[in-house]
Parts: structure tokens; sequence; C-alpha cells
């Protein structure tokens, strides 16, 4: 028994070590001997296979959740609060315009008082018989205050915005005029002019300074000398016609902001005559046809709180064709009328 199992595993090695040779002498040969095997027309060839990539499982996309709006502050700590994201503005090509320095913005209201001499002269031109006596006048005392206001200048009421008023008013002191043989007489003289006022509200004209405007409205001036005292064979009535004017008026005025808080204001305008007082009568010039012109200019300088300073002069000018005719009582050719303001004025414009 021990015999035959003996015998069976001697020939099972050497069975093994018969199949073993031949797969030894094929792996130690040189490889360049190896040839291709034949293949039969009509068998198929087998592909080649390409090296395949590991594919990396592709990782598996979680959908965001969206952020909260902002809510306002959480709780009292408004730092814990979520912030919004704000888009970046786009940065613009054309740069800001510059303000000018002297800029002004359009006022709401402007009040002050007014002191002051009053020079006048009244002359006469082409008296035929020289009967006419001049008149002048120097440095009488006078005092008077002025008015404007713009109500709508700030708010965005359009064309009403540049819509306001104005009041100007003016007192002589009362004082006597002398005549050459000593006689005295009273003499008054006052000025009011009040009427609407329309600005240029322009960005060109305030980015420089200039605040413009132009006023219609009306009148009147007086200058009114009295009778004198009655004496025996003296004649005391005043040998010059006293005028009471009414009139309309327009004009245009502009100020103008200069540096180190100076300015500078100024109008001109016309005024028409509706009717003039005595001058008008029978006994001095019936067929008189007059006209008026006005001017002004104030150098002033602003104060702290809008308060403000400012020296000038005002100035109105009546001219007369008095074009007489057969049988008036006095001949001449033409009159004129002048009035000179030398002014103080202190005021507060806001």
């Amino acid at each position: 028994m021990n015999r035959r199992v003996s015998w069976w595993l001697c020939v099972g090695v050497l069975g093994g070590l018969l199949g073993v040779l031949p797969s030894a002498r094929a792996q130690s040969g040189d490889p360049a001997d190896l040839e291709a095997p034949e293949w039969e027309e009509g068998e198929d060839y087998p592909a080649a296979l390409d090296p395949v990539e590991p594919v990396q499982p592709e990782a598996e996309s979680v959908p965001s959740e969206p952020q909260p709006e902002y809510q306002g502050p959480v709780g009292d700590d408004e730092r814990m609060a979520p912030r919004p994201a704000t888009a970046a503005e786009p940065a613009s090509d054309e740069p800001a315009a510059p303000v000018s320095e002297r800029r002004v913005e359009p006022f709401l209201f402007e009040v002050g008082a007014i002191g002051g001499l009053l020079y006048h002269r009244l002359t006469y031109r082409d008296d035929l018989y020289g009967f006419m006596n001049p008149y002048s006048l120097a440095n009488a005392k006078e005092v008077g205050g002025y008015l404007s206001a713009y109500p709508l200048a700030r708010a965005d009421m359009g064309v009403l915005g540049q819509l306001g008023v104005e009041l100007r008013y003016t007192h002589m002191i009362t004082f006597d005029s002398q005549r050459s043989d000593g006689s005295s007489f009273p003499t008054r003289s006052r000025e009011l002019v009040a009427g609407l006022r329309f600005r240029l509200a322009c960005d060109a004209l305030l980015n420089r300074g200039i605040d413009a405007s132009v006023g219609f409205g009306g009148g009147g001036q007086t200058f009114d000398i009295g009778s004198a005292v009655a004496l025996p064979n003296v004649d005391n009535r005043a040998a010059v016609p006293s005028r009471h004017y009414r009139f309309l008026r327009v004009d245009a005025a502009t100020r103008i902001a200069l540096d180190l808080g100076f300015f500078v204001a100024m109008h001109i305008g016309v005024r028409m005559i509706t009717s003039a007082g005595d001058v008008d009568r029978e006994e001095w010039f019936p067929h008189g046809r007059r006209w008026g012109l006005e001017s002004g200019l104030q150098l002033g300088y602003v104060l702290p709180k809008d308060l403000e300073l400012s020296v000038g002069f005002e100035a109105q000018r009546y001219m007369y064709r008095l074009r007489p005719q057969p049988g008036d009582s006095n001949v001449v050719g033409g009159l004129l009328d002048r009035y000179v303001h030398a002014q103080v004025r202190a005021g507060w414009r806001f």
C-alpha cells in the first residue's frame, strides 16, 4: 500500500516538472525572437485595448440655500444683522461740475433802513422872457426803508418761485426854503415805490454770483413848496411850482457778489409819468410832455448773521418838453428836474 502511494506521488511530481519547464524556457528567451501570430483570413483580429483611465466619481452638488434679505437689526445689537449686498455704482466718465465760490442762492426776504442826504436842482431851458427862477437844494436830511420778498423762492413752484414784491420809501425831514427877500417856505419831499419783481434764476448767472431781476410797478414822488407867512404888499407864493409825480415804472436790477464779502448792487429804469401836480396847471405849463429816468448804485459788505451795510446813491431825473402855445403865461422850451440821494443802508437778507 505504501509503495503504491509513493509511486503515484512520483508520477505527479514528474508530471508537474514536465509542465513547468516549457513555460520557463519561453520566458527566458529573447523578446525579439517572438513572432506575431498569423491569423487566417476571416478570423477576427483582436482589437488593441487602450489604457483606461480611472473615472473619478463626480462630487454630488448640493443646492445652495438663498441668502436671507436684510430685515433690519436683530434684537438690540445692530452689528449682528446681515447687511444687504450693494452693487458698486459704475464710475462716471464725466467730471462733476465745480461749484463756484461766488455762487449765490436766491433770498427769501430782505429788509433794511435808509439814512441819507438829498440834493435837488430845478432848471429851465429857453426861457424867453427870463421870468423863471431856478431852484437848488443841498444836504437835506432824509430817512426811509426798503423791503423785498420772494415767498416761493425755495419751493418747487416753477415760474411762481421767481416772482416777488418790493417796497421802498424815503422821507425828507421838513425844512424851510429861503427866498432872496427873506421869506420862508415850508418844504416837504418824499418818494414811494412799489411793485412786482421777477428774478432771472439762471444757474449761469447764479454761479457767477449775479442775482438779476426786472421790476414792474408804480409809485409817486413829491417835492412840495408851501406858502410863506402872509405879509402886507408881499407875494407869499413861491416862484417855483410844486411837483407831485405819479408814475408807472419798469427797471432792471442786478447784485454781484465780489471777493471778501463785498457786493455791488445797481439798477436802471424808466418812469412813465401820469401826473405832475402844479407843473401841469394853466398858470405854469399846461401843454408839457414829460418822462423820467431812475438809477442807483450801492457798494456793500456782508456781515455775520446775514446782516449787511452799504453806501451809494439813488437818482431820479424828470425831463419836460413844455411846448408853449400863444396865450400861455410862461414861454419856456423845457424843464429839467433832478434828485440825487446819497444814502447809507443797513439791512438783513435771508
